[in-house]
């Protein structure tokens, strides 16, 4: 058994939305370009992340530097009900956890995990394993209020720079130390994460073509696939209709926290 402080850097404050009105509006100013611009524009986010600040404050946190005052390093997670079979976790992913942990919360079902849904470490301060920490938090929050486990959709970090892999491949990669080859997994799977499986359709993003030439500053004269900065697998484009479509593969990490 540990305790939340314990895993806090001693140069940094954790302050949750709980304790700092206005958390959401410092995250969306100090976080800005950490995310592709697409990936801001997911269905289920875009009905539901206002709302994890008001309805889910404790679990809803930064990091600030005690120095400079900067925001370092933003998390989000949410409780919900599921039923501990990790072979059971749904395509769904990061989609299929916002709505359940709302659903559980409207419907007064008693969570028994908590999931992970962004960690967002500001450029100045990468290289200082604040992710990692983030992680821990998490689980210590999970902890805290009695839940077993963490659950997280994981966006493996250098998986844009190999788009055409499938992803069933990509998360089997190891390095020479025998641990996964991302980094992103490799926190994940260090802090004692279990590699449970991929949700291929974790996040889903649609939007008109004129949208997605806007968020990429591309431009697609012709249906088909198409390689975009940032995005771990393909965005399909149509031009009759003109429309466009990114469904973001993830990869399940559970993590017992008992």
């Amino acid at each position: 058994m540990t305790n939340i402080d314990t895993v806090i850097p001693e140069d940094f404050n954790l302050v949750t939305a709980k304790e700092m009105d206005g958390l959401l509006k410092a995250v969306d100013t100090e976080m800005t370009g950490v995310w592709p611009e697409f990936m801001l524009h997911d269905t289920v986010a875009n009905q539901h992340w206002v709302r994890l600040y008001s309805d889910f404050p404790e679990y809803q946190f930064a990091l600030f530097d005690k120095k400079s005052g900067k925001m370092a390093a933003a998390g989000n997670c949410i409780p919900l009900l599921w039923d501990e079979y990790p072979e059971n976790l749904p395509n769904e992913g990061w989609d299929w956890t916002v709505r359940t942990g709302f659903s559980n919360k409207s419907e007064e079902v008693q969570p028994n995990a908590v999931s992970a849904l962004s960690i967002a470490v500001s450029h100045e301060y990468r290289g200082r394993k604040l992710s990692g920490c983030m992680v821990e938090i998490m689980k210590e929050i999970g902890r805290k209020k009695g839940l077993g486990t963490l659950l997280a959709p994981v966006r493996p970090s250098l998986k844009p720079n190999y788009p055409l892999i499938p992803m069933e491949k990509y998360m089997n990669w190891k390095n020479a130390e025998g641990l996964p080859f991302d980094p992103w997994l490799r926190v994940h799977v260090r802090s004692g994460g279990k590699i449970a499986g991929v949700c291929g359709a974790s996040m889903t993003i649609p939007g008109s073509l004129k949208d997605w030439e806007e968020w990429t500053g591309m431009e697609f004269p012709g249906s088909g696939r198409y390689i975009v900065e940032g995005a771990l697998v393909p965005v399909e484009i149509n031009t009759d209709p003109r429309t466009g479509i990114y469904i973001e593969p993830n990869v399940w990490v559970v993590h017992r926290i008992h």
